[in-house]
């Protein structure tokens, strides 16, 4: 068997092959499949998909991107090819980028109870429940906690 044939059998050899999407069972990063075609590299799965169903390389400057949105997905059919602008405007079209509707702890950030600050915008509800818990040398969350009424539970 020769190197390139020994790779591409290794590749589909980590492929759960369903219904729909086909399955990365390799390796991952970040919930992509990461797979090593040669000692010492690693790509993306679903690169290295894209270029063995197509025979040929990603140009220069383009992205892999999955119709299905799931990044384990290495289905050749599910992958298509864009600019990184194409790619941030597929992720707000689906609703995985774009404006936050609520904060960390739940709250709805609205223009009367959030404001903007140089790494996006801030609950003025939890400032102010930081602010108080503070004051009063509690932590955050006991102080939460005691406003809302939560009780702990038991493991």
């Amino acid at each position: 068997m020769n190197p390139r044939s020994n790779m591409v059998a290794r590749f589909w050899a980590k492929v759960e092959k369903t219904e729909g999407c086909w399955l990365w069972r390799g390796a991952a990063r970040r919930g992509y499949g990461a797979f090593s075609p040669q000692h010492g590299t690693t790509r993306p799965a679903h690169r290295v998909a894209w270029e063995l169903a197509n025979s040929a390389p990603i140009p220069d400057g383009l992205c892999v991107l999955h119709r299905c949105d799931n990044p384990p997905c290495v289905r050749p059919d599910h992958l298509f090819l864009g600019t990184k602008k194409d790619n941030a405007q597929d992720a707000i079209r689906k609703g995985r980028r774009g404006p936050k509707e609520r904060c960390i702890r739940g709250h709805l950030l609205t223009p009367g109870n959030s404001c903007k600050t140089s790494v996006g915008r801030t609950c003025l509800l939890c400032v102010r429940l930081r602010t108080r818990a503070k004051a009063k040398g509690r932590s955050v969350l006991a102080n939460y906690m005691r406003q809302t009424g939560l009780t702990r539970r038991a493991a």
